[in-house]
């Protein structure tokens, strides 16, 4: 028979019998096209359920009595001795009652005490202590069951803690790239710190945060007033500590599962005594919303990042001094989360030179491609702006011309105008590469506009041939690519052998960059 007809016969809701289908009190029959086929036997068990329920036989009890672990007679004999402690129970209040009610006792002159000895004291004498639930029993405050908004919630605020620091990182500090590894760990304390600092003070405000209050949520103490500061301050610290794990890679995963699981059981966590977590509305456009704020986060996360990551020159007649600062930020941004065999930076007569620290560690390198003559002139114009640059090197075979090509990527970086965003930042290597081509620009020659900046390069060169190496630096063991020059050498098909340039290798380059209208 079909669910429906099981309906009519057992009088029972159809939503009862699934519940006793999923507890493994009745079994029907799957049919072909998916629909449940129930026995008669069925139809006599759920009879017998809907009996005993009315008993007030536990689902548990009727599973044990069904599958012949206890008898009928045994489980009625349980049944009726609890009925009889809640008569016994009900009796006695109602006698209080009575008294009460003849005494006509007002609220205010009621006197509990003795009351509640009596009661207790019957209680116990007739075994009925800790046997029937009292109603006072069920007075407490349950958490709110709501995992994964509590849990959207605080990772939307700590991505805003997040941004935030961000945010002060470029446009208030004014601080360029780090390392990597050194960014990522001031940026997890400094939201740890901003979340230490902002939450307890938005929840003493406001009872809330942006990520509670766009998810509906509201934090109390138990008489719904706003906490104080300093229960504020003790909540965030056991959030943070047993709730997110202090949000370290893989305690931020353990953490979360086991809140949920206290959560899903009704136990109140650390952070939830004497506080009440409660919630307005669950309607979908929270999750819309919600992925939209996300989405936003990111793009503008990406946009400061961009900021950070990109020279600010904003064209039109700079400085030397500018220029020399603009050209020492393109550096730090090259050189931005790597290990650099050594780092470069323009002096203040706009003259390279290798830090102290790199020399300290690498006491062979040099700015000037390990001894290769290299000049670099900054050409300022009659208004004392810088109008551009020129670099020339000269030298024969086995010369690193690495540090060549880095400067003419600098010195354009530093005279390039409008890098004041992501796309900005794109453009500028757009139109450097569309012009520069290395190594081939380097070694052949040529001349070309990207921007607001002409790059002309002359080389006069003969039996040298540039290539790529990995050179050991320094003592250490790093390694590092750049470009070298060689003597040449062209394949002999006749002798299979390579022929080498016999006469003296001379290579002559000068790269000029100049600002245009």
């Amino acid at each position: 028979m079909t669910i429906k007809e099981l309906e009519e016969k057992t009088g029972l809701a159809r939503a009862n019998i699934r519940y006793y289908e999923q507890q493994g009190l009745v079994h029907p029959v799957r049919r072909e096209n998916g629909y449940r086929d129930y026995s008669q036997q069925d139809l006599q068990a759920l009879g017998k359920i809907k009996l005993l329920r009315h008993l007030g036989l536990s689902i548990e009890t009727i599973r044990t009595v069904q599958a012949g672990e206890l008898t009928l007679s045994a489980a009625l004999a349980e049944r009726e001795e609890e009925l009889s402690r809640e008569s016994a129970m009900l009796a006695r209040e109602k006698l209080v009652c009575g008294e009460l009610r003849r005494r006509q006792v007002d609220y205010d002159a009621l006197e509990p005490e003795g009351y509640l000895a009596q009661l207790e004291a019957e209680e116990t004498a007739a075994g009925n202590a800790w046997t029937v639930p009292r109603p006072e029993t069920g007075d407490v405050i349950v958490p709110l069951r709501r995992p994964w908004r509590r849990f959207f919630a605080r990772n939307l605020d700590w991505m805003l803690y997040g941004w935030l620091w961000n945010f002060c990182v470029v446009y208030i500090l004014h601080i360029g790239p780090m390392p990597e590894g050194v960014e990522r760990v001031l940026q997890w304390c400094m939201a740890v710190l901003l979340m230490l600092l902002l939450e307890p003070l938005l929840l003493s405000r406001w009872g809330t945060t942006p990520g509670k209050w766009f998810f509906g949520l509201r934090i109390t103490d138990v008489c719904g007033q706003n906490l104080t500061y300093d229960q504020a301050l003790r909540r965030t610290w056991w959030v943070l500590m047993q709730g997110m794990g202090l949000n370290v890679p893989g305690l931020n995963l353990y953490f979360p599962w086991k809140s949920y699981e206290r959560c899903m059981a009704g136990i109140p966590a650390a952070w939830e005594e004497n506080t009440v977590c409660t919630m307005r509305g669950t309607r979908a456009w929270r999750t819309v919303a919600f992925c939209a704020l996300c989405a936003g986060l990111l793009c503008s996360g990406f946009w400061i990042a961009a900021q950070q990551l990109t020279v600010h020159s904003k064209g039109g007649v700079q400085t030397k001094q500018a220029f020399i600062a603009s050209c020492n930020r393109s550096v730090q941004l090259d050189d931005a989360g790597e290990e650099r065999p050594y780092r470069l930076f323009l002096n203040s007569n706009g003259q390279w030179q290798v830090t102290d620290e790199a020399l300290m560690e690498y006491p062979y390198t040099s700015p000037a491609g390990y001894g290769a003559p290299m000049e670099y002139e900054i050409l300022v114009g009659e208004d004392y702006g810088v109008d551009g640059v020129q670099i020339a090197i000269k030298g024969g075979d086995e010369l690193y011309v690495d540090d060549l090509i880095r400067q003419t990527w600098y010195s354009y970086e530093a005279l390039r105008s409008e890098q004041g965003s992501f796309c900005g930042a794109l453009a500028v290597t757009r139109d450097y590469y569309k012009v520069v081509s290395v190594p081939e620009f380097f070694m052949t020659g040529g001349s070309g506009i990207a921007g607001n900046v002409r790059i002309d390069c002359q080389v006069d060169s003969a039996g040298v041939e540039m290539c790529d190496v990995t050179g050991r630096i320094g003592i250490g063991t790093e390694f590092y690519d750049g470009y070298a020059l060689r003597r040449s050498q062209t394949w002999n098909a006749a002798e299979e052998d390579w022929d080498v340039y016999e006469g003296e290798p001379f290579y002559h380059c000068t790269v000029t960059l100049t600002l245009v209208d």
